[in-house]
């Protein structure tokens, strides 16, 4: 597939016709909901095509108006700014619309009518033209190309019919990955689904036998999930030594929830958290933990980026200082404690490690420390899974700018309780079965980067270029 020995080196201006950037009202488009499509960075995908989901408009009248930036079949598109600088797409005969724009962070190519597009496309979206691309890069973070991009670019051109050949055999082998590719996305879908319902059966009592099961079978008595319950209040009021007279912790409303399994009880988090006081607890909140306190050594922070559903990571590295840490020490996570995240992405939960460094949480997240009878793998489970748990926290969650949930909604949360030893089973079970999902996500993601590899590897030999002189 290289290219033969009637090969030259061009820049990519001299092949083209023209080359241009659009441009948007002023005031911008956010309120304008019809109209023509207009084109920003955000709508070039990874894959060399474009993404509609959140399309934008500019007026008609506008459109009309505009001397530069009209789209048409052929025309390459590449962004000239921001964090994905130097993305292209190839405007295809599916692209869906027939008059459409492009804004002031896109730069149109339109090639001459003796090369073929998608050959410069092609070209352009590998791994050698985009690094050719991003030489011309300059400013910082948001920072982007210029126009002598073009000149810098220098592309191994060979005659039209070679071009098609080209094109055609990229073509060939793009379509096995991409099928490829569908195929990985579908199972990753169908072990999403998986995880789901491996949660759910676990809180509904079907994923392993039941203790009611399992003690008719043996002939023996058992502790119910009422049992255990009244057992844990009875602990929690003998064991209170906190600030005041002791407090009945709140009660589900059964009247609102499903029914259970033979053996089992509702009750709510704050019902089976321990009796000691802060066993429910946010991290420090306003001007006690700063931002600008964060630093890259020192006694972990935890937060969102820490919690995973079901597991726990250093993520990103916040630290803060001993002597913050000495402050704010009744915020320490504490080993099996269960977290959960309760601001911007609410809902995430794991048990914190039993090798767990010292470390604080945030008032990003809330700790649950369960009482002695109450697997916290189990109680992870429960508030993970489809179904009451969830619903009573999603359809709670308050607030505009930073929506999120409060103590107050978290002690309430209804939580399915069996027997002490299906807990055992029931977080066994749903671990091995997770386990075994991850260990398939992980061959998942290791395909599709061989996958990406592959891709590059057909460009590579399409385009190389040791017989060009």
């Amino acid at each position: 597939m290289n290219p033969s020995n009637d090969c030259h080196q061009h820049s990519l201006r001299e092949l083209l016709d023209s080359f241009e950037s659009g441009s948007r009202p002023k005031g911008g488009v956010k309120s304008i909901h019809e109209g023509v499509p207009s084109i920003g960075g955000e709508h070039l995908n990874r894959n060399g095509g474009f993404k509609f989901e959140k399309i934008k408009f500019v007026p008609e009248k506008f459109a009309r108006s505009m001397t530069r930036g009209h789209l048409r079949q052929g025309d390459i598109c590449v962004v000239k700014d921001g964090a994905t600088t130097g993305k292209v797409s190839l405007v295809r005969q599916d692209f869906p619309f027939s008059d459409a724009v492009i804004n002031e962070h896109v730069f149109r190519l339109q090639v001459k009518a003796d090369h073929d597009p998608a050959y410069v496309f092609y070209y352009l979206f590998s791994a050698k033209g985009q690094r050719e691309i991003l030489s011309d890069f300059r400013g910082a973070a948001q920072g982007g190309i210029s126009q002598a991009f073009v000149d810098k670019v220098i592309v191994p051109v060979v005659d039209r019919s070679e071009q098609k050949q080209i094109i055609a055999e990229i073509e060939k082998q793009f379509t096995r990955l991409d099928a490829g590719v569908v195929s990985l996305e579908r199972v990753q879908t169908e072990l999403k689904r998986y995880r789901a319902s491996v949660l759910k059966a676990a809180c509904e009592g079907r994923l392993v036998p039941t203790e009611a099961k399992l003690a008719r079978e043996e002939n023996r008595s058992y502790e119910t999930g009422a049992q255990l319950l009244r057992r844990i209040l009875k602990e929690r009021r003998e064991k209170w030594n906190g600030k005041g007279k002791y407090r009945e912790p709140v009660a589900p409303n059964e009247d609102e929830l499903p029914n259970h399994p033979e053996g089992w009880t509702w009750a709510t988090v704050e019902q089976i958290s321990s009796c000691l006081p802060g066993s429910i607890q946010s991290g420090p909140f306003g001007s006690q933990l700063l931002h600008s306190e964060f630093g890259a050594a020192g006694i972990l922070a935890i937060g969102i980026d820490n919690i995973g559903n079901g597991t726990f990571s250093i993520g990103k590295n916040h630290r803060i200082s001993e002597t913050k840490y000495l402050k704010l020490k009744k915020f320490s996570a504490r080993p099996g404690d269960v977290v959960i995240t309760v601001m911007a992405t609410v809902g995430r939960v794991c048990v914190l490690p039993a090798d767990l460094e010292p470390a604080i949480i945030t008032k990003h997240c809330y700790r649950i420390t369960a009482a002695r009878s109450v697997i916290p793998g189990y109680l992870s489970v429960g508030l993970r899974a489809d179904g009451a748990p969830r619903r009573h926290l999603f359809d709670n969650i308050r607030g505009q700018t930073r929506p999120g949930l409060n103590g107050t909604i978290l002690k309430a949360t209804p939580i399915p309780l069996p027997p002490v030893e299906e807990q055992y089973r029931i977080t066994s079970e749903v671990e091995r079965r997770l386990t075994l999902a991850d260990s398939f996500q992980q061959e998942i993601e290791t395909t599709t980067r061989r996958s990406s590899r592959l891709r590059e590897s057909v460009l590579h030999q399409a385009f190389h270029r040791s017989s060009c002189p």
